[in-house]
């Protein structure tokens, strides 16, 4: 039997973890299950067709505020979403039995993109029954469904199908985030080559519309550049505007930051909306793969977020 090379970018993922786990070992449960979720997300490149959309709409899309596949959800090929999305449900199930009484204690903070309670938490704690195949299944024709609701921020439905599931809402918008990442990143780079950032001003995603995860610093000119997890795009943004209520009062944005860290990461934040963005120093763009590792590799900053009383929306959630 010939044996499946290794996508080069699980080796690349493992490796950052490790780096990250030298300097805090407390991260270690935390990479292990996120390695497992890349592995999947990530064993080969999904199989998509081509957006029917033509050079002039997307222009007109982009001058009319709308992000690029906004609008398109019923037109997108999730075929090789809804199993990704079992094989999360397979593996957090798998995870909370592997880890349920053990010593070890969880990180507190965000799992994914979501600032509310840690998926490892609420997969181990937070579910009132087991979360297996099986009772997924059960809905499955369901899926595709929640797949666009994921998309379109409509998230009271997914709150009443996590309460039948009995399973929080956090884990299944976050499973569900997680199994739409592949075919938005393979769709915004089919969109790359038409993208006209310079027609877009807003703090949401231009691709797919979703809310920000981090924003970049790059090189010595202080320029911003928010990145899209789900998509992986980035643009440019001002550093002195909150992405999500536009506010632009240098007295009601602040900034905090980690002793000794302040060189290389910090977080903004909005007086009027009581919204944060992690801001990251760097030379070159995070790889579009790797967003989310460097996002929860930084929990301690959404843990300090949190407890100042700031939070961060889901990602396609309305504000």
């Amino acid at each position: 039997m010939t044996k499946t090379k290794e996508n080069p970018l699980i080796g690349q993922i493992r490796k950052r973890w490790e780096e990250l786990i030298g300097v805090n070992p407390r991260l270690r449960q935390l990479a292990e299950f996120h390695q497992a979720v890349c592995a999947r997300l990530y064993r080969q490149p999904p199989h998509l067709t081509e957006l029917p959309l033509q050079p002039a709409a997307l222009k007109n899309k982009l001058e009319q505020d709308r992000a690029l596949l906004q609008g398109e959800e019923a037109r997108l090929d999730l075929t090789p979403t809804i199993p990704l999305f079992y094989e999360l449900i397979d593996l957090a199930s798998t995870y909370r039995e592997t880890l349920k009484g053990g010593s070890q204690r969880l990180p507190e903070g965000s799992f994914g993109i979501s600032s509310r309670p840690s998926l490892l938490r609420k997969v181990l704690t937070g579910a009132k029954s087991a979360l297996g195949r099986d009772s997924a299944q059960a809905q499955g024709p369901e899926v595709p469904r929640l797949l666009v609701q994921a998309l379109l921020g409509d998230l009271d439905p997914i709150a009443r199908e996590a309460m039948r599931l009995g399973i929080s809402l956090e884990l299944l918008l976050t499973l569900l985030q997680y199994s739409l990442m592949p075919a938005l990143q393979s769709y915004a780079r089919q969109l790359k080559p038409v993208l006209e950032l310079d027609l877009w001003t807003r703090g949401y995603c231009p691709v797919c519309g979703a809310w920000p995860v981090l924003s970049e610093l790059r090189g010595a000119d202080p320029i911003r550049y928010l990145r899209c997890a789900l998509c992986g795009s980035d643009w440019v943004y001002p550093l002195l505007r909150c992405p999500y209520c536009e506010n632009a009062d240098h007295k009601r944005l602040e900034y905090f930051f980690v002793e000794g860290e302040e060189k290389k990461e910090r977080v903004y934040t909005c007086e009027e909306c009581k919204g944060y963005m992690k801001v990251f120093s760097t030379l070159d763009p995070i790889q579009a793969e790797l967003l989310t590792l460097e996002d929860l590799a930084t929990l301690h900053l959404d843990m300090i977020a949190s407890e100042k009383g700031y939070s961060r929306p889901y990602p396609f959630q309305k504000v």
